[in-house]
């Protein structure tokens, strides 16, 4: 399957999934990611805060409790934690499912996720991040005009 030939690679990977509703995405890239250390966050339509806060139970849950992940406070040092840790356990996957709801209460998310990237935390741990959405024109319209990611 291709996802799994992604989360394969020897090298860092941001892919992006999108589709219409209850036809399997999230079923598709869980089953991508069996065996694998996977952090999975599907974002609900509440704050950014809120958002930020469950996010990081998940990354402690995978990833252990941690007092510095407890005291980030911002997107972008989550996704440096997450990085960092990644280190340590190569080929980390990280989807958030609904990421648009993410978008609707931070519209600065995707240029800091797109900072981060271009950062190249990401490369050294090959930590793959799977962003997934339903709203089919939405996604498109985020992932081809407003963002650009470069490869790793």
């Amino acid at each position: 399957m291709a996802a799994e030939r992604e989360l394969d690679k020897r090298s860092a990977s941001l892919v992006v999934a999108y589709g219409r509703r209850r036809i399997g995405k999230s079923r598709l890239l869980r089953q991508a990611a069996v065996g694998r250390n996977e952090i999975y966050f599907q974002a609900t339509r509440v704050s950014s805060v809120l958002n930020m806060e469950q996010f990081k139970l998940e990354v402690a849950r995978v990833l252990g409790p941690s007092p510095v992940l407890a005291s980030l406070d911002n997107w972008e040092s989550i996704f440096h934690f997450v990085a960092e840790a990644a280190k340590a356990k190569p080929g980390t996957v990280v989807t958030i499912d609904e990421v648009l709801y993410l978008v609707d209460q931070d519209s600065a998310l995707l240029s800091v996720l797109q900072r981060f990237w271009d950062s190249g935390a990401a490369r050294a741990g090959n930590l793959k991040i799977i962003l997934c959405g339903s709203a089919v024109a939405q996604m498109r319209t985020c992932w081809r005009k407003r963002t650009r990611f470069t490869g790793a």
